[in-house]
Parts: structure tokens; sequence; C-alpha cells
């Protein structure tokens, strides 16, 4: 009885002891796929993923060995192919039989003082290579080490101190000026024998995957995938995105190999074209960069929103041109929404009692139709604490980091307390009819200082209702709804100081109701359907060009009374647009000369009369090319005359000038 479990407990150690020799043994592979594994997972066994990784070598990183695994012996001299040998004393031993060679059925040995050694040519100077090489050595005696000689550096491999295992080694190494180079193997002529099998030359490239070269994005959250040389250090990857191709002004993002070949950003980028590039780093030396790509991100839909919208008119806003609303946070009101095409701006359900908030907010969250997190409406003239605010916030990002959280806020010198609580601030003056349209653009620059610099956003809460039907007041009794001229001066001002968003307040709220006055609320359609078609403009980033202006009036703060904003896109984020077809359809009909759709790049003017007086006004850039500018939405034409534009604006008129567009060359 005892003999038998002696006998059994030899065999559990020996199927440890060759268990933890496979894990000690272990190569973690950098695969393309980031799945997350244990390392145990690994072998070095050859398998289905081994061979797959053989076949990206093949293809994507060539390597330069010539018959690397010593399989080919055409002569069958048992000197394998293109290999050469010096001092062995024992030639009938060179080759092994596939007990000892690592993979395949072949592997070269040195038993005493000798070399084995080859010839690499097409060798590119000044690069960095991946060289790395299987070995074993039957034992173990202090001092005792092989070496190798690579680009005529010769390297001791003193950290070779375990024996009896194949063991994988690697270095990254600078060909210098070299265009070939002669690798050794070498056997000083240790009390052992040494064995090599699998010798890889690889030049260490970046190939880049995704985003293919000028790829149009439907995301502004891209994702960036690549291929490099299979290797168990870990190297640091840094992408590099910039808006031009000299990268003067750049995003690094920095990943590593071991966490895949892929990296998915976290925060939005901006429409337009882009560049990027990968650089490798080890030990904060490059080793190699890739090439450099250019895509065109189509940025997400600029909000188009109401207040206290109702269902029953959902249908009649995605019609009119509105993308979001803002009202109910009931999960049946939300994807009611996603029903008709609309995002949501809610509030946190349930926010008064705790109890299960965490699971309606889960399952707001999994409709993946909020659009921001309404945390509250003009907080600082109730006394919430902008500390408050954030942790609302921080509670909402704790579901989901990429959830936008919003609050409302009339007096804008608060901006910088709440703006630091918040993704987006909704700034919500309503200047009609005591004070002056630039109330509103005034608030949201006073804002933008506090957000921008952020990353964040302001929306602007444009005024659609009179308050005569909000608040009795004896000041308000006789105030009207606004004008059309009113509105869209108002929702034009906003988007020329740079808001993000436009949400309209109200479709209903209090007693009051938009379509109990059905002539505003056609007005407000309208507008809303301007901007929609205007989306592909509104999301483009703002140009900055040196335009020179004659206007022939001022506003309430004694500044030019056309305010202006100067936008460039290219034409790729317009092809398929509401936009494109709309100035196709007016160049066919003859209403518009521009060409819009050969061109490369194209630049638009809104340009906004602020005051309720006419004003002339004249425009001057050397960036203000070709013979015409085409007046959108109002199917007119104007001279461009060496660069310059006049026009005239009635009181509180809105003009978008297109240009015609740069050709490309």
């Amino acid at each position: 009885m005892q003999m038998k479990t002696v006998k059994w407990l030899v065999i559990v150690l020996v199927i440890i002891g060759s268990t933890a020799l496979t894990i000690w043994q272990v190569k973690i592979s950098h695969a393309s796929n980031p799945r997350i594994t244990s390392p145990l997972e690994t072998s070095t066994n050859p398998s289905e993923e081994s061979k797959g990784n053989e076949a990206v070598k093949t293809v994507y990183f060539p390597n330069l060995i010539p018959n690397p695994g010593f399989e080919k012996d055409v002569d069958k001299d048992l000197i394998p192919d293109f290999w050469k040998f010096e001092s062995f004393e024992q030639k009938e031993d060179l080759l092994i039989s596939t007990a000892v060679a690592h993979k395949g059925k072949k592997s070269i040995s040195i038993g005493g003082k000798g070399v084995w050694y080859c010839t690499v040519k097409d060798i590119e100077p000044h690069k960095y290579y991946l060289f790395s090489f299987w070995v074993k050595r039957d034992g173990w005696k202090d001092d005792e080490y092989p070496t190798i000689q690579i680009f005529d550096k010769k390297m001791y491999l003193n950290e070779l101190f375990s024996w009896n295992a194949w063991i994988r080694m690697s270095w990254y190494m600078n060909s210098e000026e070299l265009q070939q180079t002669e690798i050794k193997l070498m056997n000083p002529g240790m009390s052992h024998r040494i064995y090599f099998d699998d010798i890889e030359l690889i030049k260490y490239d970046i190939d880049l995957i995704l985003p293919e070269d000028s790829a149009v994005l439907n995301t502004t959250l891209p994702e960036f995938v690549w291929r490099i040389p299979d290797d168990d250090k870990i190297i640091e990857m840094k992408i590099e995105l910039s808006r031009t191709d000299d990268f003067k002004d750049k995003i690094v993002l920095s990943t590593l190999n071991a966490m895949g070949s892929s990296f998915k950003i976290k925060k939005k980028l901006d429409a337009g074209n882009w560049y990027w590039r990968i650089k490798a780093y080890k030990n904060n030396n490059m080793i190699t960069s890739s090439e450099t790509r250019s895509f065109s991100v189509k940025s997400d839909p600029f909000p188009i929103g109401i207040y206290g919208a109702t269902e029953d008119v959902f249908g009649e806003l995605k019609e009119a041109g509105f993308n979001c609303v803002l009202a109910s946070s009931t999960i049946d009101y939300v994807l009611s929404a996603k029903e008709n095409g609309l995002k949501c701006i809610v509030r946190i359900p349930g926010k008064n009692k705790k109890k299960g908030m965490n699971i309606r907010i889960k399952e707001m969250i999994d409709t993946n139709n909020i659009l921001c997190w309404y945390l509250d409406d003009e907080p600082e003239g109730r006394g919430i604490s902008p500390m408050l605010i954030w942790k609302w916030g921080n509670y909402i990002h704790s579901f989901d980091e990429n959830q936008l959280t919003g609050l409302a806020l009339l007096r804008s010198k608060k901006a910088s307390d709440y703006g630091d609580a918040v993704d987006v601030l909704m700034v919500d003056p309503y200047p009609i009819p005591r004070r002056p349209m630039t109330w509103l653009s005034d608030s949201i620059d006073e804002s933008s200082m506090s957000m921008s610099s952020k990353g964040k956003q302001v929306w602007a809460v444009i005024q659609a209702f009179g308050w005569s039907y909000i608040r009795d007041s004896a000041i308000l009794r006789n105030a009207e709804n606004p004008t059309f001229e009113e509105e869209r001066c108002l929702t034009y001002l906003a988007i020329v100081h740079g808001v993000k968003g436009i949400l309209y307040y109200t479709y209903r709220g209090g007693k009051y109701k938009i379509k109990d006055f059905p002539e505003h609320w056609n007005d407000v359609k309208k507008i809303a359907s301007e901007l929609n078609i205007l989306s592909p403009v509104l999301t483009a980033p703002d140009s900055n060009p040196s335009l020179n202006t004659q206007i022939s009036a001022v506003d309430a703060n004694g500044e030019p009374a056309i305010h202006w904003l100067f936008k460039d896109i290219g034409c790729e984020l317009l092809n398929g647009s509401k936009l494109f077809n709309l100035l196709r359809k007016d160049k066919e009909s003859g209403k518009q000369a521009s060409a819009i759709v050969d061109g490369k790049t194209v630049r638009f003017i809104i340009a906004v009369n602020v005051i309720n007086t006419s004003v002339d006004a004249a425009f001057h850039s050397e960036q203000l090319q070709g013979n015409n500018a085409y007046v959108l939405f109002e199917g007119r034409n104007i001279k461009i005359n060496n660069g310059r534009i006049k026009d005239h604006f009635k009181p509180y008129e809105v003009h978008v000038y297109v240009m015609e567009p740069e050709y490309t060359p």
C-alpha cells in the first residue's frame, strides 16, 4: 500500500513539474485580438494561433533569414541550405531530430567550440529590426555562455542560465549603415551542447489597418487598428492625431502592445479632416514610425431640440428638423422618442426618491437614446451649489463616463462656478422685448470662456415664447412671441458665437402652448429645418481667416452690428447630406452659380444683423476666391470682386453665404 502511494506521488510530482516547466517557458503573444486572457492560456507549443501569427508575419512582416527553421537541405549533406559552419568536431551531430527541434523536424546544434552563420541581404540602413531565436542548452556551468553576432555587434548571452527547455530570446537592433549583415550563432567551447531554431530577423514596421486612408467616418469616436511584429516584450505605442500633415499641433494617445492592436478614443474628435500615425517606443527610444494616413470625421448631429414636447408631436418634430427633446424622464417617453428618431435630454429619474434610482438610470442608458442628462435648471438662482451638481454628474458618470451632463444657466457670470460641474452649459437668457439681442451672445461668450478650455460645450436655449403668456407682470403684459426675424436672429447669433447645440423654449410650459400660435410655430419649425440642413456645417470646426469688414452701424455694445462666422468644410463631408442635395438642386435649377459638388473645400460665412435697423456690410479676404457667392435659403447669387462681398441686411436679417469651392489640383 505504501509503495503504491509513493508511486502515485511520484507520478503527480512529475506532472506538476512538467506543468511548472511549461509555465516557466510561457511566451505571451501580442495578438491583434485584444481579448484579455490569463497568461497561463498561452503555450510555447505550436497551435492554430501560432500558425495564424506565422501567416501574418509572412505577409506583413517577412522574415529576412534564409531557411530560418533549418528544414531545407536540398543536397542532403546535413547542412541546412544557406547556412555554413566552422570548427565542428563531429559533423554527424550537427542536425538534430524532432525530439530536440523547437518546431518542425530539425534544429542546429554546437557541441564544443563552433559557429553557425549565414548572410542576410536587403537590410535597410538606420532601421530597427526585431531579431529573435529559440535556444536550448543541455546543461549548465558557471561562466559558460553562448555568443551571437548581428549588425557587427557581439552579444554575450549571460541571461541564458536555464537549461533543458527551449527559450525565446529577442532584441530590437538598429541596422546603422549596413545593407546586409552576417548572423553568427556561437558556442565558445562550453562543456555542454547548445541548440538553435526558428531564427527571425524582421524589420519593425507598423501596418495601419483602420481607419483606411481617406476614409469618411460617421463617428466622432473612431477606433484605430494596426499590426506589429509579434514579440513578448512590452512596447509603448503612441498614436498621433493632427488637423495638419506636419503634426505641429497634435494629440498623442498612448497604449501598450500588451493591450492589443487597437485603441478606441474616449474624447470626441471635431468634424473635418484628420491625419494620424503611430510611433513605437522601447525605453523611450523610438523604434519606428508608421506611414501617415488621413481620414475625415462626420460629427454627431448638431443638437436641435425643444423643451416640453409631448409624445403625440414627436413625428411632427422629426419631420420639421428637430432631433432631440427635453421633457419627461420616464422610460416610455425615451423609447417613444427613439422610435421617432429623437434623442432625449432627461432629468435624473426619481432624484428625490433614491430607492431604485440606479436601476432606472441604467434602464435609461440601455436605451442608447440619451443625448444629455439635465442635472438642474438655473441652479444659481436657487442656491444649488456647484459641488452638489458635480456629485450628481459624477454619479451619472459612474454608470458610463461618456454620458453627457448639463444644466441651464441664466447668469453667465456664474459659468466659472458651474462649468466645472457639467459637460454642457445651456445658456438661457430671453431678451425679447426688453433687452438687446446681444444679451444672448454676451452670455454665450462669457460662458464659453469657462468651458472651451476644458473641452466642454455651450448650448443656447432660444426664446420661443412671449413673456405675457408666461408671467403675470405689468411690464411684460404686451410682450408677444418673437417675430420670425427675431427668432432667426437669436438662433444664428448663437451659432455665430460658437454654440454646439440649439434648444427652443418651449413647446409647452405652464399655460403656454406654442401650437396655440400656428404662425409662430411654423416660424420655429422653418428655422429648425434650416439648421437640420446646415448640420454638416454647424458641426465642422470654426475657421479663423483674416476677414476685413466694413459695417454701417453698431450694436448696443458699440460693436459692428453684423456678427459673423467663417466656416470651411470638406466636400466629402457634404456628400449625401440634405445640404448637398439642396445645393445640387439649386444649381440645376439655375439659382446657384457655384459648382459645389465638384470642389474640395467649401467656405461659408454666416452673418447676422443684431439690431432693428437696416445695415450695409462688406467682407473682404484673400480666402474669398471665385466669382460668386450663393446666398443659401434665398436663391440668389452675389458677386465676389477681388475677394470682396457687399450685401444689405434688413433689421435682424441673417445671410448664409456659400463660396465657390477650392478645386482639387
